[in-house]
């Protein structure tokens, strides 16, 4: 959930455009920023989050450092 928020905030997109992008509501994606995925979000919306932050969509579940 901090990883999804990290990796927004990067690209400095709010949550309406990344949502926008990956079809899906602003609000679910900000239940899973702060959820930290108790609602497991499905492997498309993964892929599709992973493919708007231009990151690898393991990367949402690795460590920040």
């Amino acid at each position: 959930s901090q990883n999804l928020k990290f990796y927004r905030h990067r690209i400095r997109m709010t949550q309406i455009q990344v949502a926008d992008q990956a079809n899906c509501s602003a609000k679910y994606l900000s239940l899973l920023e702060t959820s930290c995925f108790e609602n497991v979000p499905s492997l498309q919306v993964l892929f599709d989050l992973a493919k708007v932050l231009h990151i690898q969509p393991y990367q949402l579940f690795k460590p920040l450092k």
